[in-house]
């Protein structure tokens, strides 16, 4: 098609050039303007209907006239409200525009700041969570600042309300009710009270209307169908009721004093230890020469045995037998601790060595251990159940293998490009010198020849030191050294000359066009992976035809390899996955353009999004060797992980947490099950157990602080008291009782900072059983309250008391029965429109 244009061109030259020309401009920019484009509006007869309260929403010309409506009812902020989770997102936006707006006024620290507005805008972030929904909607359309997700759910919102005005026949549009027309205008001065002069009405409206392309009496009439919409609306917010009784406890809620229970328990009431790597089992003393090898992350050890003297050159570790099997396994387990392998070695009572893992020192590859002797032997009990393990959760996204992308690089090296400058002649090398002879420093003086020595001197003993000068005697030598020096100023600086320089120009001279060469290298690579780029996106359209059945084909095709065989191309292999996408950028030296910067995407991102349609990127891209083309050889998808590829430590760390966490969950059940059983049992033993008695938060909160306090000083005390010690130790003034009292006060800390530790952890038990009070039936049953990986909580709330015993006011529960009223309205009206809503969707589904 190009080729035809081309043709076509050259042959009529501009005649034809200037007039295509045109349409191909007016074409691009009706298609890239913002807003409806020209081509929305043409008859399109395989689109589908998408039928919702009668108007068609793949119809593009409906919605570019519903979203216009929504737009000027927004800017009146008449918008009616979404429901559901675009709600909630424009919610939180919102919100999180309002603190970035007051943050960037905080971090300006300028004095145009208007501390007014900044009030304001405090303010409004302040009391944003407690606005109602529909003021929410209204600064949040008067605003502009919402996505086009919000204005779709808005239009739809305002269609439900229009279906069910129609239903029950209220304010039909194509009536002029004339007793409506005053509710109308008293709606208007609600949004704004200049609405309400008739003048001041009709030039808002030219206003907006010119500046919406709209006719000003099509404003009133869209903003007489959302005055109808929130007509609708107040219907359904009246549906909230509120007993005076629930007000009162509403606005006594934190009045109430509990008696309750709580019983913690952790992963620490299990006292469990990490399975055991493997036991070394002794039938009898092995024989002297005998040994076992350990392999345990990066090291190697072989234990022999001996008897009697050990050889002090020997690289092995040498154990002694000892004279009976107790003796020999100390000795062997001693003999392991001082290696450091990171495992812990524990004695059995049949004599036995038990090997368990520093959870902390995990080696990547599975320990090997082996062993010589026939009567010493290991048995490995973790690897049949790690592969058990992992054959159970080798989906899991911890173990799976994953989604990985497996590319070419084809990468234009600029040193492939480079052309080794020839050595600088002679006459180049005068000229750079005549030109740059500023730019060399001049030689430096010869040193002075050394002084001749006397031919009647001899030597002899040092004489006495003589005696100081006198200060006039200095001043004149100063004075001499001055004027000795401005002498020497005033001497003439010898002259750089070609000869003491000549090496220094040469090696400037190379210098320079080696750099001068590596920048054209580097322009070079750069048209030729461009050039690449060209013929390979010339060539794929062709490519994608002829192998439209198989990418692997294409892959392989000869007319690719041809193209690549053509170009001077250095090829690479590259495969990397989601979480190793950034190493394998840095690897390859890959530079991150600013757009990538900006949102902090990683190079490879372009990489991992190629596909078969689209299989190599459309940019050339720079590297640390040169400029860079990937393209696509195959992508694998996410799967099972293979247990002999899986990390030792990755394996065993998870598989001694599930054991925990089943454990605790066994101990969990058995725990709750005592509880709700006989109500004669006692709680179990284990876990943290916290008693509140006619307490609330507060109370609580007041109990716990005094007992802190009363630790705190206590540990202030006598911490002051050992630093007085402390003192007098460091100057070697502290007595012997001193210093035996020093002991008795570090292990008093120890035991007060426990105390602390549990009560702090008594009170955040504690508090959770407080707030949880609320929620729960005094009936003395318990319950679960939450359960984690490594905790869970039950509580029982036996009875509830008031703390004091008030009058409340009628108008305070007036008040807040309109409030409870108003927050119930709201969700019923959103209960109301969303089943509307789903009810029409369902239809077209």
């Amino acid at each position: 098609m190009i080729t035809a244009l081309q043709n076509l061109i050259s042959r009529r030259g501009k005649f034809i050039f200037i007039p295509l020309l045109l349409v191909i401009v007016v074409s691009f920019v009706l298609y890239l303007s913002q807003g409806s484009s020209i081509f929305d509006f043409l008859p399109d007869g395989q689109r589908e209907k998408m039928e919702f309260f009668g108007h068609d929403l793949n119809d593009n010309a409906q919605m570019s006239s519903l979203n216009a409506q929504n737009r000027v009812a927004a800017v009146f902020g008449s918008s009616i409200g979404p429901v559901g989770e675009v709600m909630d997102k424009a919610d939180a936006d919102f919100l999180g525009m309002m603190n970035m707006e007051l943050q960037r006024a905080f971090s300006s620290n300028s004095q145009d700041v208007d501390r007014s507005q900044l009030q304001y805008l405090f303010q409004a972030i302040q009391s944003w969570p407690y606005q109602p929904k529909r003021l929410k909607v209204r600064r949040i359309a008067m605003s502009g600042l919402f996505d086009a997700e919000f204005s779709r759910a808005s239009v739809e919102a305002k269609l439900a309300l229009d279906a069910q005005a129609e239903a029950w026949n209220l304010l039909p549009l194509n009536h002029n009710i004339k007793e409506a027309n005053k509710y109308f205008s008293q709606w208007l001065m609600s949004i704004d009270p200049v609405l309400g002069i008739d003048a001041n009405r009709s030039a808002v409206f030219e206003s907006v209307a010119k500046n919406r392309n709209f006719d000003p009496r099509g404003i009133e009439s869209i903003l007489y169908s959302h005055f109808r919409a929130h007509l609708v609306e107040d219907i359904y917010t009246e549906g909230g009721f509120v007993l005076d009784e629930e007000a009162e406890i509403d606005l006594r809620i934190n009045d109430f004093a509990w008696d309750a229970e709580a019983l913690s328990l952790s992963l620490d009431d299990l006292e469990a230890t990490d399975p055991h790597l493997v036991t070394l089992s002794m039938s009898a003393l092995p024989k002297a020469g005998e040994s076992i090898e350990i392999t345990y992350g990066d090291k190697k050890r072989k234990f022999v045995f001996i008897t009697g003297q050990g050889d002090a050159n020997s690289s092995d570790v040498q154990v002694s037998l000892g004279q009976d099997m107790a003796v020999f396994s100390a000795n062997l387990s001693e003999s392991m601790k001082e290696q450091d392998f990171g495992f812990s070695v524990t004695p059995l009572a049949s004599g036995s060595l038990a090997l368990s893992p520093d959870s902390l020192r995990l080696p990547m590859s599975f320990p090997v251990f082996s062993s010589s002797s026939t009567v010493m032997s290991f048995s490995d009990e973790v690897t049949a159940p790690l592969a058990a393990f992992h054959e159970e959760r080798k989906s899991d996204e911890v173990f799976a293998e994953p989604a990985r992308t497996f590319a070419t690089a084809m990468t234009f090296r600029s040193r492939d490009f480079l052309s080794v400058p020839s050595e600088p002649e002679e006459a180049r090398l005068r000229s750079y010198f005549e030109r740059n002879k500023e730019s060399f420093a001049p030689p430096p003086p010869p040193p002075p020849p050394p002084p001749a020595p006397d031919s009647n001197a001899s030597a002899g003993e040092q004489g006495p030191v003589g005696e100081g000068e006198p200060e006039a005697v200095a001043d004149q030598k100063i004075e001499s050294l001055a004027l000795l020096a401005e002498s020497n100023a005033s001497e003439e600086i010898a002259e750089v000359t070609f000869a003491d320089v000549r090496e220094e120009v040469r090696q400037r001279i190379i210098d320079g066009d080696r750099i001068d060469a590596e920048r054209d290298a580097e322009d070079l690579a750069k048209e030729a992976a461009s050039r690449f780029l060209l013929e390979l996106h010339q060539l794929s359209d062709d490519l994608k035809r002829k192998y439209a059945s198989s990418y692997e084909q294409l892959r392989q095709s000869p007319e690719l390899q041809s193209l690549l065989d053509e170009n001077n191309v250095a090829q690479g292999k590259i495969d990397f996955s989601e979480q190793d996408m950034e190493v394998r950028g840095g690897i390859l030296g890959l530079e991150r353009r600013e757009s990538e910067k900006r949102v902090n995407r990683a190079p490879l991102q372009e990489v991992a999004s190629l596909s078969k349609s689209s299989f190599f990127t459309r940019s050339i891209r720079k590297s640390r060797d040169g400029y860079v083309i990937f393209v696509l050889d195959k992508k694998t998808e996410e799967g099972p992980g293979s247990f002999s590829s899986t990390s030792f430590s990755l394996l065993y760390r998870e598989y001694a947490a599930q054991l925990k966490a089943d454990a605790l969950a066994a101990l969990a059940d058995r725990t709750l099950a005592s509880l709700q059983g006989d109500s004669n049992s006692s709680v179990p033993s284990v876990g943290l157990k916290v008693q509140v008695s006619k307490k609330d938060s507060r109370l609580l909160r007041g109990y716990y602080d005094g007992l802190d306090g009363q630790v705190g000083s206590q540990l202030d005390k006598l911490e002051k008291e050992r630093d007085l010690i402390t003192s007098a130790e460091r100057d070697s003034n502290a007595t012997a009782a001193q210093l035996a009292r020093k002991e008795v006060i570090d292990a008093e800390i120890e035991v007060i900072r426990a105390r602390q530790a549990a009560l702090d952890k008594e009170s955040a038990l504690g508090q959770k059983l407080a707030d949880a009070c609320q929620d729960l039936k005094p009936d003395g049953s318990w319950s679960e309250l939450e359960r984690t990986e490594d905790s869970v909580v039950f509580v029982c709330l036996k009875a509830a008391y008031f703390l004091k015993k008030a009058t409340m006011e009628a108008s305070e529960i007036e008040a807040r029965v309109e409030d409870l009223q108003f927050a119930r309205a709201e969700k019923g009206r959103d209960f109301v429109l969303r089943d509307l809503l789903s009810r029409e969707s369902a239809k077209n589904d």
